[in-house]
């Protein structure tokens, strides 16, 4: 994987959440990936006791006009 364009837009506790849930089927248990599916399960963990569980990307798309100044 390579940075193509560097902050060209945040993301979402829910846009990683189902970016995680996404990339769920290509688990592969190598031992040199055993680190990062220890530290993608916990981000996971996380994201599902948080609101990001309960949104979604129309929830989203709402919020963001009223968060402009």
């Amino acid at each position: 994987m390579e940075v193509v364009q560097k902050r060209v837009a945040m993301l979402t506790n829910c846009e990683v959440l189902e970016f995680l849930k996404s990339q769920k089927k290509d688990e592969k248990s190598s031992e040199k990936l055993k680190m990062l599916n220890t530290v993608v399960r916990e981000t996971r963990k996380y994201l599902h006791a948080s609101p990001a569980a309960t949104q979604n990307s129309d929830m989203i798309e709402q919020l963001l006009p009223k968060l402009k100044p």
